[in-house]
């Protein structure tokens, strides 16, 4: 999906010119990155629903679900 909206944001020409974005295409783009932040934004509750569900697991930093409970992490401190 993200060589779709790389090809579609970015028309070449034979030369490597790059020719200005349409009004179709720019939707098509922003309608695109719309369906990749709603799929990032069910992985991350489905990720952070796992480690709330299996903090035992998740207790120290020597764990089972660390990688998970950091990227949880690294998340929550860019979206605030």
């Amino acid at each position: 999906m993200l060589n779709k909206l790389i090809a579609t944001l970015r028309k070449r020409g034979a030369h490597g010119r790059t020719f200005p974005v349409q009004a179709t295409e720019a939707t098509q783009a922003a309608e695109m990155i719309a369906d990749l932040l709603r799929q990032r934004d069910a992985l991350l509750q489905a990720a952070t629903q796992t480690v709330e569900e299996n903090l035992h697991l998740a207790d120290g930093e020597n764990c089972t679900l660390i990688h998970i409970k950091r990227a949880i992490a690294a998340a929550a401190k860019d979206a605030a």
